[in-house]
C-alpha cells in the first residue's frame, strides 16, 4: 500500500520491511477466523494454567501413604511447600522493613507549586555547606543492609560515600 507523501512523510525502510517473515502461511489463510484463533491460542498456551496455578489447585487433604516410597515423597513434598511459604513470608517481611516510606508518610507532606521552595527544601537536608572538602576526600568504608543483604561500599569518591552514609543513618 502506497501512502501519499504530501500528507505524510515516507516511513523509513527499516520500519516497513521486516527481517522476520511474518506472512500468514497459505494453510492458515484457508482457515476460518475462529479456527485460526483456536489454533494459535492452543499453540501459545492462552487459557492454560501456569505451573503455579496448577500446583495451587492440588488437593489439600492427603491420603495416607501405603508404601515407604510414597511416605518419603509426601514428606518431601510437604517440607518443600513449607519452605516455600516460609521464604515468601521472610521476603515480604524484609521488604516491609526496608521500605523507606509508608503510604501515610507520603500523604502527610504538604505540596507546593513554588519551584524555589521545593529546591530549598531539597537542599536543606543536604549538609554540603557544613562539610569540609577534606572530609569528602577521606578513604572510608560504609556498610548498610538493603532488602536482607548486606552491602559494603568502599570508595575514595567522597560524594558517593556521603550519600551512602546518609542512607545508612
Amino acid at each position: 500500500m502506497e501512502y501519499d507523501t504530501s500528507v505524510r512523510a515516507v516511513s523509513p525502510t527499516s520500519s516497513i520491511g521486516s527481517t522476520c517473515h511474518d506472512r500468514t502461511s497459505d494453510s492458515d489463510t484457508e482457515l476460518s477466523q475462529s479456527v485460526f484463533e483456536g489454533k494459535w491460542e492452543a499453540k501459545i498456551g492462552l487459557g492454560k494454567q501456569r505451573a503455579d496455578e496448577e500446583k495451587a489447585e492440588c488437593h489439600v487433604l492427603f491420603t495416607r501413604p501405603t508404601t515407604p516410597n510414597s511416605t518419603q515423597f509426601l514428606y518431601e513434598r510437604i517440607l518443600d511447600n513449607l519452605r516455600c511459604e516460609v521464604d515468601q513470608i521472610r521476603d515480604s517481611e524484609i521488604f516491609e522493613q526496608n521500605m523507606p516510606f509508608g503510604p501515610q508518610d507520603t500523604l502527610d507532606q504538604p505540596s507546593t507549586n513554588d519551584v524555589e521552595e521545593i529546591l530549598r527544601n531539597m537542599m536543606s537536608g543536604s549538609s554540603l555547606s557544613t562539610t569540609s572538602r577534606t572530609e569528602w576526600a577521606d578513604e572510608s568504608t560504609h556498610s548498610f543492609a538493603t532488602f536482607g543483604s548486606s552491602v559494603r561500599a568502599s570508595s575514595s569518591a567522597g560524594k558517593r560515600d556521603k550519600g551512602s552514609r546518609r542512607l545508612a543513618g
